[in-house]
This record gives C-alpha cells, structure tokens and sequence, in this order.
C-alpha cells in the first residue's frame, strides 16, 4: 500500500487545480495582473535583496523567491510567536526567513510556497490596493474577525480566496 505525503510536496502541489490556474494565468489576464501589482513586487523585490537572501534566488509560486532573508529572520524572531514561519509575499515577490523554503510544511497541510503563492494571486487582483487591504484585514482580524486574506491561503489546499 502507497503511502501519501502529509504535506504536498511541490510535485504534488504542481497538479494541483490551483497550480493549474497558476499556469494558465500567464496569458493576457496574469499578464496585465503582474504588471498591476509592479509596484508591489519592486518595493518587496528590493526588500529581498536588501536583507542578504543568503540562501538564493530563484523564481516559483508565481514569483520570484528570496531565499534566508537575514533581515525577514531578524523580523519574524521578534515579531512572530515561537513556531510560526517568516515568509513576506507582497506583488510577485516572496521572501523568505532563514531556514523556511517553499516546502515547509504548515500546520493547515499545505506548503509555505503554496500559501505565498496564493498571495501573489491576491495582489495580481488587487494591485496597488493590496497592502491598504492588508492593513484592514489584519485590523478587523486583531479586534476578533477574520482576516479574509489569509482564509484562503491558509486552507488546504492553499488558494486566494475564502
């Protein structure tokens, strides 16, 4: 008997529907989506080169990805509670604290890159009105609601929204 990962690997995460629609968003649609959220991806891209990606570069989950961001691990040891994983997604940027990688797991099953990217989904839709969304969402979710960005990317498995 075949066993099944509990997490999605990234060749299982690849055929998953939302990969698929991943894929797909590269004509017209994901085009004109990439470059209403440039703004987004410069300013976190500049963010990933500036902290040091002292574990690489490369490109995947829809964008281009940071690897052991010293400045995001700095942040995430202060910022996040104990067991929580530092990843920054914001435009087609995903940047990543030292240590996590688009492979590791969360605790809903999916992956950190699956999570990231459906967040570069979400900033495709909502261009430069992406991070005033974030700050609203993180309000309402700090004074008891539910923060409707992070519902979707966090389920399993990961999309954009709810």
């Amino acid at each position: 008997m075949k066993s099944t990962p509990s997490c999605p690997t990234a060749s299982s995460y690849a055929r998953t529907p939302f990969a698929k629609r991943l894929r797909r968003a590269g004509g017209l649609l994901g085009w004109l989506g990439k470059v209403w959220t440039a703004v987004n991806t410069v300013a976190v891209g500049a963010y990933g080169l500036l902290g040091i990606p002292s574990e690489g570069i490369d490109i995947g989950n829809n964008g281009i990805q940071f690897h052991g961001n010293l400045v995001q691990t700095l942040l995430s040891k202060i910022f996040l509670p104990p067991g929580r994983v530092g990843e920054f997604t914001g435009g087609n940027a995903i940047v990543y604290s030292r240590g996590q990688s688009p492979t590791t797991p969360l605790p809903s099953g999916t992956t950190l890159g699956a999570h990231a990217g459906a967040h570069t989904v979400q900033a495709q839709v909502l261009g430069p009105f992406y991070f005033p969304a974030h700050g609203i969402a993180r309000g309402v979710s700090l004074f008891g609601g539910t923060n409707f960005l992070e519902t979707g990317p966090d389920a399993n498995p990961s999309r954009p929204w709810p």
